[in-house]
């Protein structure tokens, strides 16, 4: 559904909606980071705990020169209005809510690399209200944060550059994967990376027979337990075969929906790590597609509880609207 469906932007854009809809994005954006800052912090994850509690800290910045800019202007009060739906990339929301189940997946690169699309999903939002602003001064507000969020997703690629590079280096424990330059090539470790996943699903269904039906209520999975079904016997490549070696400590040997979890949070590692140094544009949406799947069958497991049923809702902070559905981040 595109934004226009939804009625996004509005066609008389004054500037109290401008200051309405970007706090409607930032104030639940800055309550969730705080609340996952709380969550790393808790897991012993010091380093993204700090992380994210910067980003909470910037955003409740740019959400009071905003309200500050506004009052200048007479918006002394607007109530913020919902991000409109689809607005936001799907995987940067997975991503949020997979790191509230397990904060330990919260790496520094892929913290920057989700607020880096936020940033851009901003941009997008007030380039749209900018568009059917009704006046000058809500004109010119939408744009000047338009150009902030810009400046601020630059930044924040510096920092994912960054994060990246120091993320590089494989332990003895982590087999590295071939490189990956050209659609042949991540063809080839693709089909690999894929016999293992579907071995690794028909022994975790079997173990789960309620996994299955799970699968078959998320569309971005459509056609994944038939693949699994018909998948050829994995290649013998040991850096592929170990992917899903060794299990985590709490694991136990048998647990083969742990294999197929640890396998999966490796191979979209490798995906996403692809996707970034991507030079050719047909490597770079293939290996973005082939991550989103990963990515929605790791939320989907994070669902899961060790009965095999699902988990409820993480915790949220109470005052976060997204709490009540995916519209918001």
């Amino acid at each position: 559904m595109s934004r226009k469906d939804q009625g996004f932007p509005p066609p008389a854009v004054e500037l109290r909606d401008v200051v309405a809809f970007a706090t409607g994005m930032l104030e639940p954006l800055a309550a969730r980071y705080e609340h996952l800052a709380e969550l790393c912090r808790e897991a012993g994850h010091a380093d993204t705990a700090e992380l994210f509690a910067g980003l909470a800290a910037e955003t409740r910045r740019r959400i009071a020169e905003i309200r500050e800019a506004g009052g200048r202007d007479g918006v002394t009060e607007a109530e913020p209005e919902p991000v409109p739906a689809g607005l936001i990339d799907e995987d940067a929301l997975q991503s949020l809510e997979l790191w509230e189940h397990r904060p330990e997946l919260a790496s520094p690169y892929r913290v920057l690399a989700v607020a880096v699309r936020l940033q851009e999903a901003l941009f997008r939002l007030c380039t749209g209200l900018g568009a059917t602003a009704t006046s000058r001064e809500a004109e010119e507000m939408a744009e000047e944060i338009a150009r902030t969020a810009l400046a601020d997703a630059a930044r924040l690629r510096v920092r994912r550059r960054a994060a990246y590079h120091a993320a590089r280096p494989v332990g003895a424990t982590r087999p590295a994967l071939p490189a990956v330059e050209t659609a042949a090539e991540l063809t080839a470790v693709s089909r690999q990376l894929d016999a293992r996943l579907a071995e690794l699903l028909r022994a975790a269904c079997a173990e789960r027979p309620g996994l299955a039906r799970h699968i078959e209520r998320q569309p971005a999975l459509a056609g994944l337990l038939a693949d699994a079904a018909t998948a050829e016997a994995p290649a013998e490549q040991p850096a592929i075969a170990r992917l899903s070696e060794p299990l985590p400590p709490d694991s136990e040997a048998g647990d083969a929906v742990a294999r197929l979890r640890l396998f999966a949070e490796r191979a979209f590692e490798f995906y996403d790590r692809v996707f970034t140094g991507a030079k050719r544009e047909e490597v770079m949406l293939e290996a973005q597609q082939r991550g989103r799947v990963l990515l929605t069958l790791l939320h989907l497991l994070e669902q899961l509880d060790p009965a095999g049923g699902e988990r409820p809702p993480s915790r949220r902070p109470s005052d976060d609207p997204a709490a009540a559905g995916r519209r918001q981040p």
